[in-house]
């Protein structure tokens, strides 16, 4: 539909509170109200407001416009048959008043009821879930804010988990990953895939009243391809997925694959270490190249208001020259109403950028309680006992610390810890450790492992073959296994040992006064260096296809 721009009428507006009109006498400045993908829309008032000298203030004094009051701004261009249109439903969320050299000042500041979305951090584990139920989820909880159309996405995640992020963070990350455009509107949060339908309306510079216009090409982020990189359990390797997303908006004579190489840019890789199934990973490869090529064409244009279009509408741009005309989505609106005209910006393409690449998602670390910590850090071992708090940790000494109390005290993981059971291996004075920190808070530091160095060299030698594993304590006991010769030593410092050949098929065991005892597919020898003694409170039962006794004295008693 062409744009029309011979509405240049006066521009009414009338804002209601709680459903109550404003009244007349209230001097309305200006309105902004301000919408964009991905962002929560929000409005701006701008009024005269009292007197100064008098200290009177009409409008701030009444409860018209205090926080938390639901505000609706509607527009209409007088002499229009078609009535009201409203614009913008939000709550408001601060008003300021302030002097200036031309009078006071009164600024509300109003924001869509999804702003109570970004309000509180949450923790939360949702199983067996897709990422549109999830967004459904996550919008579902709060009161004024509903759901609007979500496009269905194929995967099912065994688990979410969110960690102490808000729900809009959430909610935009996930969106945005399965390529999907969110709008947060008069309390309705919608979450599709761009449409590349028709163009629901046409503008055309020269022949419509454009005020102003801003329009870039981009060629840094255009790619031939996008690859997905993620980790297959099953093979144990590296699994590519390639995205085969057609982008289909008829725009100018710029091509994205022209300026990829222009840029030299093959294809764009993502790697995700971590097992994705494919649906997952075909989506994030999907919601990269779109996102890409919606990057490449920027910018905004200014006319007479419009009130019908949408974020997420397409619409056709004509007279911008062969690069800039064409069509494109709209991603932000903007409205601004003063002195009685209404001049809407309309904004189109998108920052290549993630969302979680530019917004801090997280929270600070340590909580804020203090600096933190970054990174796994070193340690050297002071003592394994003495914990002034009786919580079985280990005095470690940080290097890294400027003043001479540079010794923490620092819990120990290990492979299995219970009450009354458990597997214990404390480490020596003068250990090198490597610190973890819980919550990156330097105050709680974890000994993850011992490290061997050029002073702590390990007790067996590296080989390419690698076939020896073990464990050696500090007094030389050893409990070692041979992947090569395939045999199991356990010894003690001065020579007790048992060895179970695997290749040999027999167990030997040998004591520091020569005594053995071999069992092997030729029986069981026993040898002693002196005396042999059986003794038992019951009987002795010997039994064989034969018994031979031999000895220089036989004593039968």
């Amino acid at each position: 539909m062409p744009y029309s721009s011979t509405k240049t009428d006066i521009v009414n507006v009338t804002v209601t509170s709680g459903g109550t009109e404003m009244p007349l006498g209230y001097g309305l400045l200006s309105v902004d109200v301000i919408q964009d993908i991905n962002r929560i829309s929000y409005a701006s008032l701008t009024l005269t407001d009292g007197d100064f000298a008098s200290k009177e203030y009409r409008i701030s004094d009444s409860d018209f416009f205090d926080p938390g009051n639901s505000i609706t701004i509607t527009i209409n261009y007088s002499g229009e048959s078609s009535g009201k249109r409203a614009v913008f439903t939000g709550i408001i969320i601060k008003y300021s008043l302030k002097k200036t050299i031309s009078g006071c000042i009164l600024s509300v500041d109003i924001s869509d009821a999804a702003v109570k979305m970004t309000t509180q951090r949450k923790s939360s584990i949702f199983n067996k879930i897709t990422d549109s139920d999830l967004i459904g989820t996550l919008i579902g909880s709060y009161k004024g804010v509903s759901a609007g159309a979500i496009t269905t996405t194929a995967a099912i995640h065994e688990r979410i988990v969110q960690y102490y992020t808000s729900d809009w963070d959430m909610l935009l990350s996930r969106a945005e990953v399965n390529g999907l455009l969110v709008a947060a509107v008069n309390g309705v949060v919608s979450a599709v895939k761009p449409s590349f339908g028709a163009a629901a309306m046409s503008f055309e510079i020269g022949k419509d009243t454009v005020y102003d216009f801003d329009l870039q090409a981009d060629a840094r982020h255009q790619y031939a391809a996008v690859t997905t990189r993620t980790w297959d359990l099953d093979t144990q390797q590296i699994s590519e997925l390639t995205s085969d997303t057609r982008f289909t908006l008829k725009q100018g004579v710029l091509k994205s694959s022209n300026l990829a190489a222009a840029m030299g840019n093959s294809d764009d890789r993502m790697v995700s270490v971590i097992p994705v199934n494919a649906q997952e990973a075909s989506a994030w490869a999907d919601a990269r190249m779109v996102k890409t090529r919606l990057s490449m064409l920027k910018g905004s244009f200014s006319v007479a208001g419009v009130g019908g279009l949408k974020l997420g509408d397409n619409i056709e741009l004509k007279g911008a020259g062969n690069k800039f005309s064409g069509e494109n989505i709209v991603t932000g609106l903007k409205h601004h109403i003063s002195g009685g005209n209404w001049v809407t910006t309309i904004q189109f393409g998108l920052s290549a950028d993630w969302f979680s690449s530019a917004v801090k998602l997280t929270d600070t670390k340590a909580a804020g309680l203090l600096p933190g910590i970054n990174g796994l850090q070193v340690g050297i071992v002071e003592t394994s006992n003495g914990d002034p708090e009786n919580q079985s940790r280990v005095k470690v000494r940080m290097p890294a610390m400027d003043n001479n109390e540079n010794a923490i005290w620092a819990r120990l993981t290990t492979l299995d810890g219970g009450y009354n059971r458990g597997i214990f291996f404390w480490p020596e004075p003068g250990d090198e450790v490597i610190l973890g920190f819980i919550n990156d808070d330097p105050r709680n530091p974890v000994i993850l492992g011992s490290v061997y160095g050029p002073k702590n060299q390990p007790v067996v030698a590296q080989t390419e073959a690698n076939g020896q594993k073990g464990i050696v304590t500090k007094s030389g006991m050893k409990l070692l296994f041979d992947d090569e010769n395939k045999t199991l030593r356990i010894q003690t410092s001065d020579n007790n040992k048992i060895l179970i050949d695997e290749d040999s098929k027999q167990i030997e065991m040998n004591d520091a006064n020569g005594n053995s005892l071999t069992l092997s597919n030729a029986g069981i020898v026993m040898k002693s260096a002196k005396n042999v003694m059986i003794k038992a409170q019951g009987d002795i039962d010997i039994q064989g296809k034969g018994i031979k006794i031999k000895g220089s004295t036989i004593d039968l008693i």
